[in-house]
Order: structure tokens, then C-alpha cells, then sequence
């Protein structure tokens, strides 16, 4: 071969290094899943973030996460079927309750054990802050990384923002039903 092909043919390589590289980096947040659709991207007044996504696993598995990031942390919540119909429910009837509920609505819930994915598995419990003179009534949802216990994300939603993640889980349930 002569030198212009070799070098053509070395450009060719290297260009596709840098998109697999590229392309990898890009997956590398959804710890290996294939993403399907995302829900809002809430932030309160903490600035802390939650991203609801559903994702399949190469083994087409429907798979829920949650993506909750504070101060440069990160906690990822992954459900399977059982954990999101379980969530799903609890959080329908908190948006239809939200006027009834208190401090005390959640207490006897305890913490769900999310699904492992990538060797990352965390907790959930939700919670409530009532209202009072200086605050309105919040949604607390407390992520729990099991890598590291003591890294703890608490996001607080309103009770419009809590409206807002009940579609958005019954826009990923239309999408998850969708892909099968």
C-alpha cells in the first residue's frame, strides 16, 4: 500500500475511535440502559434535581429511574414493575389526598429498596412538610445511595409539581407499554 492510503486509512480508524469514545461517554449516565423517554426536570427550592426516565435493559426489561442531583451528588433510583406500580400508586393518591395530607401521611411507608443496575442501588422514601405560615405543604422524596449511605438527596416538590410527576409516570407507563 502506499503512503496516501495508509494515511487515509489511519484517519479512518481514528474517526471512528473518537465516535465510539464519543458515543460511550454519551451512554454513560444511563449506566448502560437504553433510554425511551424523559419526564419534566423538577428543581426546588434547594436547587436539588429529579429526572424521571424510562429506560430497557439489553435484556428489554422496562426499568424506571430516577435521577436525583444536589451539590455535584448524585443518586441514581432504579424500579422494576413491582417498585413503580408500588410508587405509582402511593404518589396518585397523594396528588388526589394533597389537601388532606400531613407530616404523618407517609411515616408508616418506610423505605423502598430500588432495583440494582450497573452495581448502583439506592432507597426511597417519601415524606411530607407541612404546611405552615412561612411554607407550603411539600412532597419530600429522600434518595439513598447504598455505595454510600451517608449520601442522602432530598427533593421537595409542590403540590403542582407533584401533579406534574404523576403524568409525566403515566407518560413513561404509555411509552413502557408502548416498546413491548
Amino acid at each position: 500500500m502506499n503512503r496516501k492510503t495508509l494515511l487515509i486509512l489511519a484517519a479512518l480508524v481514528a474517526v471512528l475511535l473518537f465516535r465510539s469514545i464519543q458515543t460511550e461517554a454519551q451512554g454513560a449516565p444511563y449506566d448502560g440502559l437504553t433510554l425511551l423517554g424523559v419526564g419534566h426536570h423538577f428543581v426546588d427550592e434547594g436547587d436539588a434535581t429529579l429526572d424521571l426516565m424510562g429506560f430497557n435493559t439489553k435484556y428489554k426489561e422496562d426499568v424506571v429511574g430516577m435521577y436525583f442531583a444536589s451539590g455535584g451528588r448524585s443518586v441514581h433510583f432504579y424500579m422494576n414493575a413491582a417498585v413503580w406500580d408500588k410508587l405509582k400508586k402511593q404518589l396518585i393518591q397523594s396528588r388526589d389526598a394533597w389537601q388532606t395530607l400531613d407530616a404523618r401521611s407517609f411515616e408508616g411507608a418506610g423505605s423502598v429498596q430500588g432495583y440494582t443496575i450497573a452495581g448502583k442501588r439506592a432507597t426511597l422514601r417519601l415524606g411530607m412538610q407541612g404546611a405552615t405560615a412561612l411554607q407550603p405543604k411539600q412532597l419530600l422524596l429522600i434518595a439513598s445511595s447504598s455505595a454510600a449511605p451517608d449520601q442522602q438527596i432530598v427533593i421537595s416538590l409542590l403540590g403542582d409539581q407533584v401533579t406534574d410527576l404523576v403524568n409525566d409516570f403515566q407518560k413513561i407507563d404509555e411509552l413502557l407499554q408502548a416498546t413491548r
